[in-house]
């Protein structure tokens, strides 16, 4: 849980998002799903939550 938590938050935080308005408080708030939709609008990269967690970790 704790690798899950801080791979998501890398990425959020990097995202200039708060990360307190994530899956921290709840399971219906921002998760990889969710963000990985805004770095798709935002950039046109499709990201699958593999990437999306290697990107976290890196």
């Amino acid at each position: 849980m704790v690798w899950w938590s801080e791979n998501l938050y890398a990425v959020v935080d990097s995202l200039g998002i708060c990360k307190f308005i994530t899956k921290y408080f709840s399971p219906d708030l921002f998760g990889f799903e969710e963000v990985s939709k805004l770095i798709y609008y935002a950039t046109g990269m499709r990201l699958s939550k593999k990437n999306f967690l290697k990107l976290g970790k890196e």
